[in-house]
């Protein structure tokens, strides 16, 4: 899948629709967007993956007003070679768990290598939650940079979800 995406107004009224690319229970999964624009109030991550074994994400451009790239568990070997752009919120976040309304699966993330991410602007670079009971393991950021208005990294176990 690739291509330019601009959602427009388009943005859903409940829980998972308000996700732009929102993969569930999917193996071997390639994703190559040029450009993904999303910046509607109330829209939410850009890509979502959950339940995925085997991918292959980048993104030359993001302009969300949301997450950019969002990883709930289960998920493992993930390969994201490059991702740019700007976020209101998160540029990677990886979480075990999910707010309950966004979350229908949850787990262990394995196996994912971030290789260049250029944050034009975002709210924060990188969040990595492992979430109750989940486990995250073997990520590997090769090189980041840019402009975050909070943090660059947060690693922690959110025991809220």
């Amino acid at each position: 899948m690739g291509g330019i995406w601009d959602r427009g107004t388009a943005v859903g009224t409940v829980e998972n629709r308000l996700h732009g690319l929102d993969f569930r229970h999917v193996d071997h999964l390639t994703v190559e967007i040029e450009s993904y624009k999303s910046l509607s109030d109330g829209a939410k991550y850009a890509i979502l993956l959950g339940s995925v074994f085997d991918a292959y994400i980048t993104c030359q451009k993001f302009d969300t007003i949301s997450d950019g790239l969002h990883i709930n568990g289960p998920c493992s070997k993930i390969e994201v070679p490059f991702l740019r752009g700007t976020t209101g919120d998160d540029f990677v976040s990886l979480t075990g768990a999910d707010y309950p309304h966004y979350s229908d699966t949850s787990g262990d993330i394995i196996d994912v290598h971030v290789g260049t991410v250029i944050i034009d602007n975002a709210r924060a670079g990188f969040k990595i939650l492992a979430g109750a009971g989940n486990l995250i393991s073997n990520f590997i950021a090769d090189t980041s940079f840019g402009t975050c208005q909070s943090y660059g990294a947060w690693v922690g176990a959110d025991t809220n979800y």
